[in-house]
């Protein structure tokens, strides 16, 4: 998660739903374009924090997040698979020397796109998503050799294909709502209209800095990789044509059926995009 003691708010970053991009706004309507990782920022000003502790250590702020239809979050899974292909045995052992690999924690750094409780730093997001997309140029061969049906009806297959880590796979709902679904959000955007509601957030908080940046953009969010939108280019850009199968279609509403529930989402229709 994300706090802001200027502002009084909790982002709760729900994996593959907008998290990278909506982390690279904050860090830069906060610090500046320059602070890689907003180690120049006042603690105040913007922190990384465990979700658990950031929602019960302040409790009387905003608490929001973004959330997106679990058919295109499904396909952006699969997509991100080609960022990061399987590790080599030696990569392996390397990273078991130095203690972990990807997902060891820097602390005081704002946490990447990894498991809510492992963070990353903002210039290993910076660095690590601008090689993986020029990766993802080079080769697709990950997904050309791991289709989507197969990705979306054998998951215990992926770890063969992908050295991604499992957290991404987990329903939205885990990240939002306790275990007798109460929510953890006042405000839960979409990532189907992410400008929109990225404004109604800020003019809620009267967030002038991030105003002020967010305006200057154009009011719009921009993107923080590309894996899902080269991707979606590859099928001619609708997302029905992968759902073609029932079968797909079932398992998806039936693993996220709780997202569908929750959130509001059609499990009977594949969105275009």
């Amino acid at each position: 998660c994300v706090v802001s003691d200027e502002y009084k708010f909790v982002y709760i970053h729900v994996l593959k739903s907008g998290g990278t991009a909506t982390k690279e706004f904050i860090r830069k309507s906060l610090c500046g374009e320059e602070d890689k990782d907003c180690k120049l920022a006042s603690n105040t000003t913007v922190r990384a924090s465990g979700c658990r502790a950031a929602i019960l250590n302040n409790i009387d702020y905003f608490m929001f997040s973004f959330v997106r239809n679990p058919f295109s979050r499904m396909y952006s899974m699969y997509s991100m698979m080609d960022g990061f292909p399987p590790k080599s045995k030696r990569q392996m052992a390397m990273e078991n020397r130095n203690g972990g690999g990807r997902y060891k924690q820097k602390q005081n750094e704002m946490p990447q796109d990894g498991h809510q409780q492992q963070g990353h730093s903002v210039s290993h997001l910076r660095q690590g998503y601008l090689q993986q997309n020029q990766q993802h140029h080079r080769r697709l061969s990950v997904t050309e050799n791991f289709p989507f049906p197969e990705f979306v009806l054998k998951p215990g297959l992926r770890k063969n294909h992908t050295s991604m880590h499992p957290g991404h796979y987990d329903r939205q709902e885990h990240f939002l709502f306790s275990n007798h679904s109460c929510p953890s959000f006042d405000f839960l955007g979409r990532v189907e209209h992410f400008d929109e509601d990225m404004r109604t957030i800020l003019y809620h908080l009267n967030a002038t800095k991030m105003i002020d940046y967010f305006e200057a953009q154009g009011g719009k969010i921009i993107p923080s990789n590309t894996w899902g939108s080269n991707k979606k280019k590859s099928i001619g850009g609708d997302l029905r044509s992968v759902y073609s199968l029932p079968e797909v279609v079932n398992r998806v509403a039936s693993v996220y059926k709780k997202d569908f529930d929750l959130l509001g989402y059609d499990s009977r229709e594949v969105p275009p995009t």
